[in-house]
C-alpha cells in the first residue's frame, strides 16, 4: 500500500511541475514585473492562474472584439516618465506597479491608444483597449 501511495505522489508531483512549464515567463522592465501572452484558451488560463501576482491587466482587442497581440506598450508615471515599456506577445498584459496614477500608451496596426488610470496595491485594475 505505501508503495501505491508513492507511485501516486510522485506521478502527480511530475504533472505539476510538467504544468508549471507551461507559464510565460514573467520578464521585468526597471524593476517592474510584467508578463504577456493569452494566446488561445491555454494561454489565457496559464495567465489566469498568475493573476494575484499583478495589480495591472491590459487587453488588447479589435472594435469587433477579437484578440489583438504584438502591441508596444509604454506606461508613464505622473511625471511622464517611462517606467514600463514592452512588447506584448498577446492580447493580456500583466504589469505589478507601484500604486500610483499612471497613463498607458499602446500602439499597433498604425494607431495610437492612449488611457489614463489609477492603481493601487493588493486590487487588479483591468483596462480594455480597442482598435
Amino acid at each position: 500500500m505505501r508503495k501505491f501511495i508513492l507511485v501516486l505522489i510522485l506521478s502527480s508531483g511530475v504533472a505539476l511541475l510538467a504544468a508549471a512549464g507551461d507559464y510565460p515567463a514573467t520578464q521585468q522592465y526597471q524593476g517592474i514585473p510584467y508578463v504577456s501572452g493569452g494566446v488561445g484558451d491555454e494561454g489565457q488560463q496559464a495567465l489566469k492562474t498568475m493573476e494575484s501576482r499583478f495589480n495591472l491587466k491590459l487587453v488588447f482587442a479589435a472594435s469587433s472584439g477579437e484578440y489583438l497581440a504584438d502591441i508596444q506598450v509604454r506606461i508613464l508615471d505622473r511625471q511622464g516618465n517611462v517606467v514600463l515599456q514592452a512588447n506584448s506577445d498577446g492580447p493580456w498584459f500583466y504589469a505589478s506597479l507601484p500604486p500610483g496614477a499612471y497613463t498607458v500608451q499602446a500602439s499597433g496596426f498604425g494607431k495610437n491608444l492612449e488611457h489614463k488610470l489609477e492603481v493601487s496595491s493588493g486590487k487588479l485594475t483591468e483596462v480594455v483597449l480597442r482598435w
